[in-house]
């Protein structure tokens, strides 16, 4: 595989982010619903904590059933596509034997014709006794009027013999055309069948992963509003003792889903998902989005974290990736050489590097992936606002 698409695909490989994050998914279950009751200060700041676990499960869960719509829609598309392309097909064959038959039709009339014009000239001849036809070739004028006479006999014949034989012909092929065409119209008619069981399947299966997604969005904003409740029960205690304030009411990456700010100021030239290369040959995944800057534009973290690693990719140049915890962990291709490094702890005003020309796509700005555990994330869903 060519290193082009392996930047595309993926800038940071599931074995590098495994041995950055040494993290492994836990069994996601089901929420409980927490009992409004009073709770001690040891009871809350457990209660906060677990409320804010289950939140991030329920993330997880939500992201692999969207990447399974997202799968489903795909293959919904594809087979309405291709039972498309099958019905147009049909279309054709259903058009070519319907001209087929008229035109059958018109030689078999043509071959009506000619026999019609044939029988009228052996009547014509039968009419003409032996001595007669004896008498016409005799009184040629000469040996040569006889041979024009002749050959202009044999050339009647033969003409319509040839037109005969011909029309005739004609008429068997399109027959055979006709005979084909009416067995790739029962094949393709079959698959249409199949496309349309698939699809019927596809769409079953699309429904109940909708209906999936809304359950867990419905689930999760029930327990956002609970550990807000519970925050809002510990800022009415004592807690500064405990020394965990910050752990308990800093909102969490997840909490700002929506709300991150974008980290460069540009615009956006290659999208996140399923797209055409710019040959428009084939298309791609392409993980993560290409934003389009100034020179010397500041790039900074979307949100606190620390400098997981710095890598270089041939076509990226410098790779920062920074861990926000939660299993949160946002890319940044930059290019030149980074302000930070492995191990800094950064902030949201940190500037990790100043915007300088991406060799994958001719242009200067940023390479931007986000990442769940190891899979990609939509950045757009995650930033502020859909344009930067």
């Amino acid at each position: 595989m060519n290193f082009i698409f392996v930047i595309i695909f993926s800038l940071i490989s599931p074995a590098s982010f495994a041995a950055i994050t040494s993290d492994n998914t836990s069994t996601i279950t089901k929420p409980e619903i927490t009992q409004e009751a009073t709770l001690g200060p040891q009871q809350l700041i457990t209660a906060i904590q677990e409320k804010q676990i289950e939140l991030q499960k329920q993330e997880e869960k939500q992201r692999r059933a969207l990447t399974a719509l997202y799968e489903v829609e795909r293959k919904v598309k594809k087979t309405v596509l291709e039972k498309s392309r099958v019905q147009n097909e049909i279309e054709q064959i259903n058009w070519s034997l319907q001209t087929s038959e008229i035109r059958i039709q018109e030689l078999q009339k043509q071959v009506f014709e000619r026999k019609k014009d044939l029988v009228r000239r052996v009547r014509v001849f039968s009419k003409i006794s032996a001595s007669d036809f004896m008498n016409v070739l005799m009184t040629s004028k000469n040996q040569s009027d006889l041979k024009k006479n002749l050959k202009l006999i044999e050339v009647l014949v033969k003409n319509d013999y040839q037109k005969l034989k011909t029309a005739d012909l004609t008429s068997k092929q399109l027959k055979n055309e006709m005979l084909q065409l009416q067995k790739q119209k029962i094949s393709l008619v079959q698959k249409e069948d199949q496309l349309k069981t698939s699809e019927s399947e596809f769409q079953k299966n699309f429904n109940l992963k909708s209906n999936l997604v809304k359950n867990l969005k419905k689930s999760q904003l029930f327990n956002k509003k609970e550990l807000f409740r519970l925050q809002s029960e510990g800022r009415e205690m004592n807690l500064a003792d405990l020394g965990i304030i910050d752990q308990l009411f800093k909102p969490s990456i997840f909490e700002l889903k929506g709300q991150l700010r974008w980290p460069i100021q540009g615009s956006i030239q290659e999208n996140f998902g399923w797209i055409r290369s710019r040959e428009k040959m084939y298309t791609i995944k392409n993980n993560g989005l290409f934003i389009k800057a100034a020179q010397s534009s500041n790039i900074r973290p979307i949100f606190d974290g620390q400098v997981s690693a710095i890598e270089t990719l041939d076509d990226i140049g410098t790779v920062v990736v920074i861990d926000h915890g939660e299993h949160v962990y946002s890319v940044y291709g930059v290019g030149n050489t980074p302000l930070v490094k492995a191990g800094d702890k950064v902030k949201i005003n940190t500037t990790l590097a100043k915007a300088s020309l991406i060799p994958q796509f001719n242009d200067t700005g940023l390479y931007f992936e986000l990442r769940h555990y190891n899979e990609p994330q939509n950045p757009t869903a995650w930033m502020k606002g859909s344009s930067l």
